[in-house]
């Protein structure tokens, strides 16, 4: 073949295929969204945030970018597969037109036609939109103002005290604290609360229309609507409406508490208990709210009376000045590029101050300080401001205005939220560059994060209660655990929607994904025990799922960008968190596994603890779970009831072993288990965790509480015997019949690694945490899971069971030996100590120990029955289709694999204890020779 002619039509080739005329651009269609200006606006500048650094015109990896920051961005709205570049960027290649819609809209700086392309908005398996209705207002507000419990209230009061005399002598920036803390924990409730003791002045800023309790301050927030648009905090106008704010506020409720004292002859208390009631005692949404209303109208028209004073007697001010003063969002810094002079701002802010937020805060604080009875302490003032979410440029503003005010001025200002960042912990010192502006760096005082737990559960008026089983797996007891929304909503709302409202909050509203990394965070750690690591991209998981999806804030650092968190056992969020997993199939719970291990474990955002406890807790949950699930299936008559109202109740043990092995899993003892575990259940919803070891000896105290919430315990990574304590009942299950806490015993569990088989020693695991009872006490089952090994048991067979052997002793005389022998030993060690011998190195003093030892292993076998297993293959619960797959994967992912034998082994001393172990063998035995100095020995 000629090579010239060849050449020749590949040329021709190329060149008749770029002559081809282009592919018809396909048209994208869009659906609106159901959003609001003011929120594609919000979302808009969300993305600008992040896009301002890209350059036009976009190629596709940097559209691919920015189509990941706008679906983000858009709340759950869109498919979060296209918040992943990668996905964003295949999405732009077969849609020929979305390159350019991307281009246009990056120019435009406006993004809402990107989110609402059809392309972009994902089926919902699922729907939740939890609104405010007519009906629903009503219900809100006597949930609200139901009796408060806990001492949050006095305990803040106490903060503010402490904090006010710090301000006096350090260096703090600004009067003002924030309240941060997860949706439902009482922030709002607190401060109402506070009302009752303080004269504070309450302010919502939540969106008019927007869903949830207290009610929005319209006027105030279409006041402050306008501030929320600006992008810098540097703003000369927005500086006037906030200190024009402050004064009219001021004044106002001054002028009220005057005419109040004047017409009603109130003293102290009773003027604190008449404002509260006016400004806070109705709020039901029903047309009661009218004077709290007209005094917010009231004082928007005095703030903007006062606004145009001061923008009057800004022509006093230099020429640069004079130029801005119609100008509303030119930056200060700004100025010296269009060469005129710079601004003090901070002298300017100053004197703002002076001109009628000054005068006006002093005045009230003075009627306040004169009233009679007189304080035992100066009374504080609080000006607050709840929903204060993502503030922006208006915040620090605010903050430096406040910051003008006298630390002897015992005005303060909170500002309420979930939304914080870690940017409104300490002032944007990076922006500034002058060295006026420099003497803002000062500490904030620090954010209060403590809102209380489980408050209707402690403050019960009973210490000892009796109690019938089904109360314990009926919502009504269920919410009294957690934080204060689930108790303050019933009986005002029915059950389901109760249960609906916590599966709304857990996912932030809208739809649940599976491939949502947020959502399956949120999910699973109600229900299994995630955690999150402290990187940078885990800690911004975390802040979002506290804003988002009911995570706890517990705790900060005020240096580093650092939020610690944690979800705590909430029953009625582990019921949403199992409604949601199980509610929609269970073959859809195999995207939910993917993304914990792709998405979570793989990236190294979630903490797995040891190899092995996070596989064996979602083992033994999918078990219970999909008991509850056939027995449900199994209920007659119509119309059956809701997966979540049967998941806290009792299910038998047997019958979760049973979907846990396989229905033959006992083989020749199946008799054995039944006659001795035949009336067990088992009630855990979800796991809980621990960070202490247990003791010998807990009582039945824990046991009867675990039971109470439907909780499993993981037990500390420094237990040394068990790894999971599951608890068991023996006593009757009829939904009349009295618990009986003396019927409690358990289940253990030890998890094992791969290379550490157990090789027997199932029959070694000790019943640490529980007092047995010392007549008959009831028998109890330990199970050893090995999800890694490879080799069966040298019976034969991946599963050994364990039977208790019939005992010639019975309980009391079992114990009577041990106790006798810790006692000799003892004493025996007591005399050596005398005789100057050294302990352990004598034959008498050695067989002591050894039947110490033994009596101690005969003692904790009596009634101990065993499963162990190796392998993943006997799992008859992951037989569902996938379900194996998706586990092994897990194991995979979470396992620790030991390479390189011993050599490696060495290379973590003490990893694990024992002289004998490749992490101990470095240990040497150290004694004292007779001169006196110190003698090695191997």
């Amino acid at each position: 073949m000629d090579p010239t002619a060849t050449t020749k039509r590949l040329l021709s080739a190329s060149s008749s295929s770029t002559s081809r005329p282009p592919r018809k651009t396909r048209r994208l269609e869009t659906v609106p969204l159901p959003l609001s200006d003011a929120q594609h606006k919000e979302m808009d500048q969300r993305v600008w945030e992040s896009a301002s650094m890209l350059d036009t015109p976009l190629n596709p990896r940097r559209a691919a970018l920015l189509l990941s920051w706008i679906v983000e961005s858009a709340d759950d709205l869109l498919d979060p597969t296209y918040g992943r570049p990668a996905k964003a960027r295949d999405l732009i290649i077969r849609e020929d037109s979305l390159l350019t819609q991307l281009g246009d809209a990056l120019e435009k700086r406006q993004f809402s036609q990107i989110r609402e392309l059809k392309c972009l908005q994902a089926t919902p398996p699922r729907a939740i939109d939890f609104r405010l209705s007519h009906d629903v207002i009503p219900r809100l507000s006597l949930a609200y103002n139901t009796s408060f419990i806990g001492d949050a209230a006095t305990c803040f009061h106490q903060e503010l005290r402490s904090a006010d005399a710090c301000v006096q002598t350090t260096h703090k920036y600004a009067k003002a604290m924030l309240v941060i803390q997860s949706s439902g924990t009482g922030k709002s409730r607190m401060l109402t609360e506070l009302g009752k003791t303080l004269f504070t002045l309450p302010i919502c800023l939540r969106s008019p229309d927007g869903a949830g309790y207290p009610l929005s301050d319209e006027p105030v927030y279409h006041y402050f609507k306008t501030l929320w648009e600006k992008e810098h905090d540097l703003s000369i106008s927005g500086h006037i409406a906030i200190a024009s704010f402050i004064a009219a506020a001021h004044t106002k409720m001054l002028e009220c508490l005057q005419t109040a004292q004047t017409e009603r002859n109130l003293d102290r208390p009773g003027l604190v208990q008449h404002w509260h009631s006016m400004m806070e005692g109705n709020r039901e949404g029903c047309g009661s709210r009218a004077y709290r209303l007209q005094f917010f109208l009231d004082v928007i028209q005095q703030a903007e009376e006062f606004k145009a004073e001061v923008n009057n007697q800004m022509e006093c001010f230099s020429k640069g000045v004079q130029r801005l003063a119609g100008l509303e969002s030119v930056p200060l810094h700004e100025w010296a590029e269009e060469g005129w002079p710079p601004m003090d701002i901070l002298g300017f802010t100053a004197q703002l101050y002076k001109i009628h937020a000054e005068q006006a805060t002093v005045n009230l604080c003075t009627f306040l300080y004169k009233l009679e009875p007189p304080p035992d302490k100066p009374q504080l003032s609080v000006m607050y401001f709840d929903e204060a979410d993502e503030p922006g440029a208006w915040y620090w503003i605010m903050m430096r205005i406040i910051n003008c005010q006298a630390t002897s001025t015992p005005m303060w200002y909170v500002f309420m939220g979930t939304r914080f960042r870690f940017q409104y912990l300490k002032p944007p010192v990076e922006k500034f560059s002058a060295p006026w502006m420099k003497l803002e760096v000062a500490e904030l005082v620090g954010p209060y994060i403590a809102m209380g737990f489980d408050q209707r559960i402690r403050h019960s008026r009973m210490e000892m209660e009796t109690i019938q089983i089904k109360e314990l797996y009926q919502l009504e007891h269920l919410c009294k655990y957690g934080r204060p929304l689930w108790g303050a909503s019933l009986p005002e709302f029915p059950k389901g929607e109760v249960l609906e409202m916590a599966i709304s909050k857990l996912i932030g509203g809208g739809v649940f994904h599976p491939e949502n990394k947020d959502h399956v965070l949120a999910v699973l750690s109600q229900r299994v025990c995630l955690e999150p690591v402290l990187s940078m991209e885990a800690i911004e998981l975390a802040n979002r799922s506290i804003s988002h999806h009911m995570r706890l804030l517990t705790g900060y650092s005020q240096r580093e960008p650092i939020f610690h968190t944690h979800s705590p056992s909430e029953p009625v969020l582990a019921l949403a968190a199992g409604e949601i997993m199980c509610g929609y199939g269970l073959k859809n719970q195999i995207p939910i596994w993917h993304t914990l291990t792709q998405e979570l474990c793989c990236s190294g955002l979630v903490k797995m603890g040891l190899m092995g406890d996070l596989g064996a807790r979602i083992l033994l949950l999918l078990a219970r779970d999909l008991t509850v699930i056939n027995n449900k299936d199994k209920v007659q008559g119509f119309p059956k009831p809701a997966l979540w109202e049967e998941f806290p109740k009792p299910v038998a043990l047997l019958q979760v072993l049973q979907t846990l092995l396989g229905k033959d899993w006992a083989g020749e003892k199946e008799s054995a288990f039944n006659e001795v575990f035949g009336k067990a259940h088992v009630n855990f919803t979800h796991w809980m965790m621990t960070e202490e070891a247990l003791p010998e000896e807990t009582g039945l105290k824990l046991l009867a509480n675990l039971w109470a919430r439907g909780a499993a315990l993981q037990c500390s990574y420094k237990q040394g015997s068990i790894d999971m304590l599951i608890v068991l009942y023996h006593g009757s299950i009829e939904p009349n019949a009295a618990f009986d806490p003396s019927l409690l015993s358990m289940l253990v569990v030890q998890v094992k690694h791969p290379q550490e088989m157990f090789v027997g020693r199932e029959m070694m695991m000790r019943p640490v945490g529980i007092v047995r009872d010392q007549v008959d006490p009831l028998p109890y089952l330990s199970l050893g899971l090995e999800l890694g090994a490879q080799t069966q048991y040298h019976e034969g067979g991946w599963v050994a069971l364990g039977v208790a052997e019939t005992s010639e002793k019975d309980w009391r005389t079992l114990f009577n030996e041990w106790t006798d022998m810790v006692k000799s030993v003892a004493e025996y060690e007591k005399g050596l100590k005398k005789v100057g011998k050294k302990e352990g190195k004598d034959e008498v003093g050695w067989q002591k120990r050894d039947k110490m030892k033994k009596s101690r292993a005969a003692m904790d076998a009596f009634k101990r029955y065993s499963i162990s297993i190796r392998g993943t293959d006997s799992y008859a619960v992951l037989n569902v289709p996938g379900w194996r797959e998706a586990f092994q994967t897990l194991l995979e992912v979470t396992g620790e694999k030991e390479m390189g034998g011993e050599l490696v082994q060495q290379m973590w001393p003490l990893r694990r204890l024992g002289d004998s172990t490749p992490h101990g063998i470095w240990m040497r035995t150290y004694m004292r020779d007779e001169e006196g100095g110190v003698e090695r020995r191997g």
